[in-house]
């Protein structure tokens, strides 16, 4: 399975010296957010906070915010996490977009980085970051992009679309219970019910009376995927990697 949740627990300021000499300018001494070796933001004292859609890598050549393509984020929070999201809605206007607006890269490999909420005040506090009471909730269309990355073989496609193909679909061969497709229909359901939907989001962990659903595929390799919870009364919720129920509040 695609890692989509990277939790942050060990984040850490380093002092770092960039060069903007070649846009006439001279060394400027930075400060870092790094965590298990990885840059998240290289520059904190220019990072730009006043819009929804924020660049955290800048331009290691000049020091502003746009002049370089990718590693933009929308910051989000849920009502026990703070989470740095791909900006689904601006890289989705144009093909212009999709790489002007691209998420860091580390995204690719470590997934969508998030802090418990009470590691994220105790940063921000350190290292100028916004607010709790500033930061714009998690929407139920960005956290479903999310789900639908961690789906295995993407198949329901990847966003901006939610693309379910015979041959991707023919991948899920059994379930722990009840009927594949019948799942396989449930999920496509939730996605479509909430895909563009701007209401906030719940992620949380399942309860002991939530029943996981397992489907199983069998691709390069056999996988199987805990895909939803059903609850007492028969409602199913998408599960993000076996972590977390996404549900609207």
């Amino acid at each position: 399975m695609i890692r989509t949740m990277w939790r942050i627990e060990n984040p850490a300021i380093q002092k770092a010296t960039l060069n903007f000499s070649s846009s006439g300018q001279g060394k400027f001494e930075a400060s870092q957010l790094v965590s298990d070796g990885i840059v998240i933001m290289n520059a904190l004292e220019l990072i730009e906070w006043s819009s929804e859609r924020t660049q955290i890598l800048i331009c290691d050549h000049c020091g502003y915010t746009g002049c370089n393509s990718g590693g933009w984020i929308n910051l989000r929070r849920t009502e026990e996490r703070i989470l740095l999201v791909p900006a689904f809605r601006d890289m989705e206007a144009d093909d212009w977009s999709r790489n002007e607006y691209s998420s860091p890269a580390y995204l690719r490999k470590q997934g969508t980085p998030y802090f418990e909420i009470e590691d994220y005040a105790e940063l921000a506090g350190i290292a100028k970051l916004p607010s709790l009471d500033s930061i714009s909730r998690l929407e139920m269309g960005e956290a479903l992009r999310i789900a639908q990355l961690a789906i295995p073989y993407r198949v329901f496609g990847e966003p901006p679309e939610i693309r379910v193909t015979r041959e991707k679909s023919s991948l899920v061969v059994a379930a722990d219970q009840g009927e594949p497709a019948d799942h396989l229909a449930d999920i496509e359901s939730i996605l479509r019910n909430y895909y563009d939907s701007r209401q906030p989001a719940r992620l949380r962990l399942p309860r002991p009376d939530e029943q996981v659903v397992y489907l199983f595929l069998d691709g390069s390799e056999f996988t199987d995927w805990p895909a939803l919870v059903e609850q007492t009364d028969g409602t199913k919720l998408l599960l993000l990697e076996e972590e977390f129920i996404v549900e609207p509040l």
